[in-house]
């Protein structure tokens, strides 16, 4: 940890100063005393100069990779408040969600932003269902330690130091539960043994594990180096600035400084929890889950992949149907179709476009383009598309291939979800999923699919049925495409796909008299689709909770743990 709290100190200017001054100096020795001194200075020079943009450099990248790291955990809080309705999986989320703050806990003694950043953890840890299954998850490893592999017994106590810590800095007063478990846990960890175990465990940090340490160190340099230039900004503003220093400032590094909100909570770092269970038998919809499409966006890419679609996303794919084009490029302004695009980072491009079909017929629309037997018949940009494993939580998941002419190809894996209006308007949203029985594979390059979506609308001109299309992609093709090619082609894309599947619904349509009965019946199935994962929990009574072994905590205790 030393190493580490060292690494900011470390200054690269003033070390390639010195070294390019002695090896310009050298060389400079047939023009004599006066040259040497005069190319050692010129050397000095140069090197304090490139060592100075490195250590800027340096310092960048390592903000950037802090911020990361606090919207990576800030999403994982997020993300593990809603899996909490799954009681069989609650003791791989608490050993998951807790080990990704351990390197963030094993250096919050002395650095601030780690101190911060484990308050995410507290805001998820102080839920009542969170806290009486720590109680559980404690009593089982105390009873069955001696059935653990040594592997497990170390993954449960780095669970229970990375607790330990979080509430050894938390400023929430805590309840009579939380702090016989805090008890519990300090008596566990101070047993000789395991401090033996842990040492050991604590010699041979991951390389992942020593960034995200790294990272918190020169985010914490970072904040010395504005509060002292604030400081210095003060006192040359104010003549009593040198006055006020003297009685005393605050310390940037103290938790003491922190901006606190209500109860001494932390207001820096506020992450919002999913709300406590309704009143038993009542059925409540989940408060949106993403706020707005940049809350979306922001979102840990990764671990959207492990949670299928909420219904906030079908509210993003309605509110970018009606936002403005005025900052987008619109490359594509016909009487029957629009298309917008905006280009992002790296090859990222979002395209929104509003397509008038005539004589289509909504439900045929949604048979054709919805059942993957159908579409591989007239969607060519897919060379294969089925659909992997069972449904879950609403949202069953595509797998497409698509094969281009001189390429690698692409295929994409996504969550599929529809949804069925009371006014008739179907809704589609499709996102990057990932499934154990479809992974990468050699050959294909997997795209990123970050938001996709498609809106149909039936209307009608003259007594013949229009279809209102909305069709909405944010994706990364991913692989060497160059930017400008991708830029170029995607707008003229959705203008093709538009004719293509108009020619497929009006030949589906004079093929089959019975078509719209027979399209009906296929979208009857997402007229009723009530998913529990939509809806509160049910209210349990937790202020009664206590561990079966809480009076007697010491009797599994081992005496001595062989391992």
């Amino acid at each position: 940890l030393n190493s580490i709290y060292n690494k900011p100190s470390k200054d690269y200017a003033h070390q390639m100063a010195l070294v390019a001054s002695g090896i310009v100096g050298l060389l400079a020795m047939p023009f004599g005393p006066i040259g040497m001194v005069a190319g050692g200075v010129l050397g000095a020079i140069f090197g304090g100069t490139i060592g100075f943009c490195a250590d800027k450099r340096r310092m960048r990248k390592q903000l950037a990779q802090s911020e990361l790291q606090r919207k990576r955990l800030k999403s994982l809080v997020r993300w593990a408040s809603e899996r909490l309705n799954d009681e069989d999986e609650v003791t791989q989320l608490i050993e998951m969600v807790t080990l990704e703050f351990r390197p963030i806990a094993d250096i919050a003694e002395r650095s601030k932003t780690a101190r911060k950043q484990l308050k995410l953890l507290e805001s998820w840890v102080a839920q009542k269902f969170v806290t009486r299954q720590l109680w559980v998850y404690m009593d089982n490893l105390l009873q069955n330690w001696q059935d653990l592999s040594r592997g497990e017994f170390i993954r449960a106590m780095l669970v229970l130091q990375t607790l330990a810590t979080m509430y050894k800095y938390s400023n929430r007063t805590l309840g009579d539960q939380e702090q016989q478990f805090v008890c519990r846990v300090e008596r566990l960890l101070e047993h000789s043994s395991v401090k033996n175990v842990m040492a050991h465990a604590h010699m041979f940090p991951t390389q992942g594990e020593s960034r995200v340490k790294e990272c918190m160190v020169f985010a914490d340099q970072a904040r010395l180096e504005r509060h002292k230039a604030t400081e210095t900004t003060n006192q040359k503003a104010s003549p009593g600035g040198s006055e006020r220093e003297d009685q005393g400032g605050a310390d940037p590094m103290s938790d003491d400084s922190e901006n606190e909100g209500e109860d001494g909570a932390p207001a820096s770092e506020h992450v919002d929890i999913v709300a406590e269970p309704t009143a038993v038998g009542q059925k409540t919809l989940k408060k949106p889950f993403f706020k707005s499409y940049d809350d979306f966006m922001d979102f840990d890419a990764e671990l959207k992949r492990k949670m299928t679609i909420t219904l906030s996303e079908f509210n993003l794919l309605f509110e970018k149907e009606a936002e403005s084009t005025d900052s987008w490029d619109v490359c594509v302004e016909r009487k029957e179709i629009r298309v917008a695009k905006m280009q992002m980072g790296g090859g990222v491009i979002t395209l929104r476009a509003w397509a008038t079909v005539p004589g289509v017929d909504i439900d045929v629309a949604f048979y054709l383009f919805h059942k993957t037997t159908e579409r591989v018949q007239w969607d060519k940009v897919f060379a294969n598309m089925e659909v992997i494993g069972e449904p879950q939580n609403g949202s069953d998941i595509l797998y497409s291939l698509m094969r281009i002419s001189g390429v690698t190809p692409r295929d994409f894996l996504q969550y599929r979800r529809v949804r069925v209006l009371d006014d008739g308007t179907i809704a589609i949203v499709l996102r990057s999923a990932e499934h154990p029985d479809c992974p990468e594979t050699k050959g294909n390059i997997r795209a990123e699919s970050f938001f996709a979506g498609y809106v149909l609308r039936q209307a009608y001109e003259d007594g013949q049925p229009v279809l209102k299309l909305f069709i909405m992609s944010c994706s990364d093709v991913k692989g060497l495409i160059p930017k400008w090619l991708i830029n170029m082609v995607a707008p003229k894309k959705p203008g093709e796909w538009v004719d293509v599947l108009k020619k497929a619904c009006i030949g589906f349509q004079d093929a089959n008299k019975d078509y719209k009965q027979q399209a009906k019946a296929y979208l009857d199935k997402f007229l009723v689709c009530e998913t529990p994962w939509d809806y509160e929990a049910e209210a349990e009574n937790f202020d009664d909770v206590k561990s079966p072994y809480s009076d007697e905590s010491e009797r599994f205790i081992p005496s001595r743990i062989h391992l």
